[in-house]
This record gives structure tokens, C-alpha cells and sequence, in this order.
């Protein structure tokens, strides 16, 4: 393919990825300009106008030609671009496979045009009978490609994927699962807002007209749950989505590509030994125990829904500097910010009421500053469990 090659209005700049069954270009609409050939001859004759000019008035006239032949130019090079997604046709007695391929691809474009979602990717033009479609171009690249941007930085990794969460909840009320969510299908706006692209394996629970592969046993496997391994079509769930999204959020806050499995809290992948100060990780950890779990009925957020209203409760409690309180939890002390605050005692209170109390004192190890909880002898707080 070579780069002067069209689609429609499109016009390849350079490839951008290629995989087994198709591949990506940076395309830019060129429909209303010239082809280069013609703009060449036009920038020419304004060069041979402009040298031959003897009289003052021929010489502005042909000035002025030669100006705006460079507006053109210039303009032709901020023209509007878009990622093009070609399906490549595949070797002689795969007609299966290139029609599953096919399938795929309108299934991405149908969830994609019905779909429409701030952080999810905006189809800009289609051609299935040529088995193209064109999306926006989102130059920041993949989210994969930039993990250390919120290593250890809980509030703000949690704040730049909520509206992927959003975009996942808004699928699942239509009845989606999205089924690939990853860094790699992450991508960033020039402003660094996170956008959700490459829907090709998302399908609908409830669409009977799905592919007739009903053990499709796709996705990647990093971030897909074990117990999806060799299910039907039709038994997969948002759960499916929950987890992975669960795992992305762990990649961006530990700066890593992944971990195996559900094993998020072994002694290497454990958010809690990389940061063991970072008041958000706690938060986090208990998000990841609802979500990335071995059987799929372990799982307690059931939807991405359900995900964004614990995100939303988590970003809340951060924004305000809260620090989950706890027996085997390091706290940053909010009055110095320089120590830690350590159990000091924990005793029962006694009063004239017929209910006991437990009070349980912390006290910073540099500056003595003491935090005090109190709660009833028969409620113990599940956080001091």
C-alpha cells in the first residue's frame, strides 16, 4: 500500500499498525483540494510567473499567486485525519475466518455508531462493501505506552479513568460487553483525556444474530477473567468488563504492564508494599478484591455501574484527604505530613450507660499528634477487622 493511496475522501498518510487481519493507517480528508500533481504544476507556474515579472504590478500579481498557493499548502497540512481500519483479505480456504473477520468489523462499527460517549472513539466514515471504516485519531497515543504518568498517583490515576468506567457503564446499559479493555486499547486526546477504541470483539448478550462461533475463546489473556476461558458467547457478562477494568487500574497506579491472573495482592504485584504511605492505596485495594476474583460469582460489582459508584465514592474521599483507618496500615499524619501515625492503645471505656465502648488511640512518630476512634464493644468497624 502506498502512501499516496485512497479511501473515498481519505488519503493515507503512513500506516500505523498491521495486524493478522487487517491493519490501521493514518488517513487525512482531502475531499475539495487538489491531488499533488496538480498542486505541483500550480506552485510552479506561480514560481516562472513570479521570476519573469519585470513591471512592478505583474511582480505583485504573481506575489500574490505564490502566497496563496503556500496558504493552500499549509492548510492541506492541517486538514482533518482520521484512523483507518482496513480489513486485509486473507489467504485461499479461509473463506470462514475472513467472513468471521468480517462480521467482527461491522459488529465494531455497529456498537461504535450506536454507542456515542465522550471516551469512547467516533466513527468519522464507513465503507463496509470495501471492508473500511474510518475513526478519529487520537494523537496521544496508547495508554500502554504511558503507565508512569500516574505511577503512585492515586487521586489522579482514579480521576483519568473514571470516564472510561463511564463509557463501559454506558455500553453496559445497552446491553454491550466491551471484551478487550486494555492499555493497549486505551488511547490519549492531546489533552491527555483517556478515550476507549477497538471494539472488534464487543457483542450484545442479548442479540441473537451474533457470530455462530459460540466458543470464542478470545481477548488478552492479562486482562481477561479466568473464568471466561471457553464460555459461550451468550454466558459472557459485564463482570467480564468489571475485571479488566480493574486490572487497568492497577497498571496505571503500579506503572506496570500487568500481573498474573487474579493475584493482585501477592507479595510483588501488592499495591500496599509498592506504597505503603499513599493514603488512596487502601481504596484501591478493596476496589481490585470486588473485582479481580478467581470465580466469577466472588465478584460484588456486577457492572461498570457499579464500579463508577465505588470510583465515585473513592475520588470523593481522596479529594478531601481521607486515609482508610486500620490495625496493619501505614497513615501519613495529616497535622506534620511527616510521620506516621502508630496504635498507641486500645482499651475499653466503661460509662453509666449499660453499652460498652472500645476506644483505640494512633499517634504520629514525629510530631505526637493523636487520632482517636471510639465505636461500641458489639459493632466493631469492618475496617479494624
Amino acid at each position: 500500500m502506498s502512501e499516496s493511496a485512497r479511501f473515498g475522501k481519505w488519503e493515507v498518510v503512513k500506516r500505523l499498525n498491521r495486524g493478522g487481519q487487517g491493519q490501521v493507517y493514518l488517513v487525512r480528508d482531502v475531499s475539495g483540494t487538489l491531488d499533488a500533481g496538480d498542486r505541483w504544476k500550480r506552485l510552479q507556474k506561480a514560481l516562472t510567473t513570479l521570476s519573469g515579472a519585470g513591471e512592478q504590478w505583474r511582480y505583485e500579481q504573481a506575489g500574490s499567486q505564490l502566497a496563496e498557493e503556500i496558504r493552500e499548502i499549509i492548510r492541506e497540512a492541517e486538514l482533518p485525519q482520521g484512523a483507518l481500519k482496513e480489513l486485509l483479505p486473507f489467504e485461499e480456504g479461509a473463506a470462514e475466518d475472513e467472513a468471521a473477520a468480517f462480521q467482527r468489523m461491522k459488529r465494531e462499527l455497529s456498537v461504535l455508531e450506536s454507542v456515542s460517549h465522550p471516551s469512547l472513539v467516533k466513527v468519522l466514515d464507513s465503507n463496509l462493501d470495501d471492508k473500511w471504516f474510518v475513526m478519529e485519531y487520537l494523537e496521544g497515543g496508547r495508554l500502554s505506552d504511558r503507565l508512569e504518568t500516574y505511577r503512585g498517583r492515586f487521586l489522579d490515576g482514579i480521576r483519568a479513568l473514571r470516564p472510561i468506567v463511564d463509557a463501559v457503564r454506558v455500553l453496559h446499559m445497552e446491553g454491550v460487553v466491551h471484551r478487550d479493555i486494555k492499555p493497549d486499547n486505551i488511547f490519549l486526546q492531546s489533552d491527555g483525556h483517556l478515550v476507549l477504541g477497538d471494539c472488534g470483539l464487543a457483542f450484545k448478550v442479548k442479540n441473537e444474530d451474533r457470530l455462530t462461533l459460540t466458543w470464542e475463546n478470545v481477548g488478552t489473556r492479562e486482562f481477561q477473567p479466568a473464568w471466561s476461558y471457553g464460555k459461550r458467547l451468550g454466558e459472557v457478562r459485564p463482570t467480564y468488563d468489571v475485571f479488566s477494568l480493574a486490572k487497568v487500574l492497577w497498571a496505571m497506579l503500579s506503572g506496570r504492564p500487568r500481573f498474573p491472573l487474579w493475584y493482585f495482592d501477592s507479595e510483588d504485584d501488592d499495591l500496599r508494599r509498592m506504597f505503603p504511605t499513599e493514603g488512596g492505596v487502601h481504596y484501591v485495594h478493596e476496589i481490585l478484591g470486588k473485582c479481580v476474583v478467581e470465580r466469577e460469582e466472588e465478584a460484588t460489582l456486577r457492572d461498570a455501574g457499579e464500579l463508577l459508584e465505588e470510583v465515585d465514592v473513592v475520588i470523593a474521599a481522596l479529594s478531601h484527604g481521607c486515609q482508610l483507618p486500620g490495625r496493619d496500615r501505614q497513615i501519613g499524619c495529616r497535622f506534620c505530613g511527616v510521620g506516621t501515625y502508630r496504635e498507641a492503645s486500645s482499651h475499653k471505656i466503661t460509662a453509666s450507660a449499660p453499652t460498652e465502648y472500645v476506644r483505640n488511640h494512633l499517634v504520629c512518630d514525629k510530631c505526637g499528634h493523636v487520632e482517636l476512634f471510639v465505636w461500641s464493644a458489639d459493632s466493631r468497624p469492618a475496617l479494624w477487622d
